[in-house]
């Protein structure tokens, strides 16, 4: 599976490893800015990404909800942390 990450904070970079090791692909991370630390394509728009099967999201309400807004044809896992209280 060709996966497709929304942050890339510590759960992210545990996903990806996991993933890696049963065989799946990550194929980028959308990054709200670009970081040289980051060992994969980063994007900042979910419709850049053109060979995802799936996007798994673990960043924040601020990095997630302005992508929602934008046009896309991709499953999405959502496990974005904090300010649930804000958003509920």
């Amino acid at each position: 599976m060709k996966i497709l990450l929304i942050g890339y904070g510590a759960m992210n970079q545990r996903v990806a490893r996991l993933a890696e090791e049963k065989g799946h692909e990550i194929v980028g991370v959308i990054e709200p800015t670009p970081k040289a630390t980051t060992p994969y394509q980063q994007y900042q728009h979910i419709a850049d990404v053109k060979d995802a099967d799936v996007a798994i999201d673990f960043s924040n309400p601020n990095l997630l909800f302005p992508l929602l807004d934008e046009e896309f044809h991709l499953p999405l896992v959502v496990a974005t942390t904090g300010e649930k209280e804000k958003t509920t």
